[in-house]
């Protein structure tokens, strides 16, 4: 298990024996450095990812870039530009981001960014940046097609369908990206309260960052509102 250490500007892992170890960044040291171990710098490490040969991809918000830990403790940058303020696609360090607060892997090896108005996919090997839906303007309109108000949050099914949370100032709602690129709303009604035990999708309130699917499709939110942790069935 991986740690994306955010205040403490570190990578930590927790091993099966129970013993927590830094893999990357010195704690409490924040900035904006390539290196090995604790020779490397991170601003504000707000989620992480893992591939399949064991590499971390870590979104680095505070600095608007995606960087990569490999298992022996090196870090490189491999997506963005530092203290960016805008969401430009391109190659690598060509491309912008603007606010990369959560990261994932898709059923193909490659990267998903949820980059403030906008999910963003980063082609592996090649660090390719390219919009999967959304765009670079504020569009606080949380019912529109193609448009978030803050992706907190993202994760893939096993069919492929992306799921986004969307959670910001009072619009919380739970995404799903159709392979089109249309984004509806699945979960969610905005608001975060008044408390509903359970119900159909979109007439149940929630306030959450931060989405999980497992093996078998389930989805799993945590409901930071009413200290619950939902589970939503799909039909």
């Amino acid at each position: 298990l991986y740690i994306a250490e955010s205040g403490g500007a570190t990578v930590r892992r927790l091993t099966p024996g129970g013993k927590v170890e830094f893999v990357a960044g010195s704690h409490l040291s924040y900035g904006a450095v390539d290196g090995k171990g604790a020779d490397a710098k991170f601003k504000y490490p707000y989620d992480l990812t893992v591939d399949s040969d064991r590499n971390i991809y870590v979104a680095d918000v505070t600095n608007r870039l995606i960087r990569k830990v490999t298992p022996d403790g090196v870090v490189t940058t491999v997506a963005g530009v530092l203290n960016s303020s805008t969401a430009i696609n391109g190659t690598g360090t060509e491309a912008t981001f603007r606010e990369p607060y959560s990261i994932t892997t898709d059923n193909d090896g490659h990267l998903l960014v949820g980059d403030k108005f906008a999910v963003r996919r980063i082609s592996i090997p090649d660090y390719v940046v390219t919009t999967v839906a959304g765009d670079d303007l504020n569009a606080t309109d949380a019912g529109s097609v193609s448009s978030f108000n803050s992706v907190r949050g993202l994760d893939v099914a096993p069919d492929g369908t992306i799921y986004v949370c969307d959670a910001l100032n009072k619009n919380y709602y739970l995404r799903k990206i159709h392979s089109n690129g249309y984004v509806t709303t699945v979960f969610g009604t905005g608001a975060p309260t008044p408390f509903v035990e359970s119900g159909l999708g979109t007439t149940v309130p929630f306030k959450g960052w931060g989405v999980a699917i497992d093996q078998e499709g389930t989805i799993y939110i945590p409901d930071q509102q009413h200290l619950y942790i939902r589970k939503l069935y799909l039909k």
